[in-house]
């Protein structure tokens, strides 16, 4: 199970690992219009890459603001997911990151943060 970090004042929230299939993990958030990370996120260079996840810089098309983008397999995730989505959305603290879109295709679910 992964663990829950502090540093330097900010949630942070590690990936870990399972044998579950994709195809057999549901759905965590459907973004019901088709959107796609792509359509509104131009997608830079890796920050950091993990066995299970990995976090990458993105500007926005429309803002053009910068976000961090971490991408998360879903499989043996989801409830690590789940759990990190609704703090984030519950929590607004200047040294919490704030959540500002979710994406996802079959095998990994995208969190586009500041």
């Amino acid at each position: 199970m992964g663990d829950v970090f502090s540093s330097a004042g900010t949630l942070l929230i590690t990936c870990v690992g399972s044998t579950r299939r994709p195809e057999d993990i549901p759905s965590l958030y459907f973004r019901g219009d088709g959107v796609q990370l792509q359509d509104e996120y131009d997608v830079g260079r890796k920050i950091v890459d993990g066995d299970f996840c990995s976090v990458s810089q993105a500007t926005h098309r429309t803002t053009l603001l910068d976000r961090a983008v971490k991408s998360v397999a879903k499989k043996g995730n989801l409830p690590r997911l789940r759990a990190e989505v609704e703090a984030l959305e519950m929590l607004d603290h200047p040294n919490i990151v704030k959540l500002f879109d979710i994406y996802e295709d079959k095998q990994r679910v995208y969190l586009a943060t500041e």
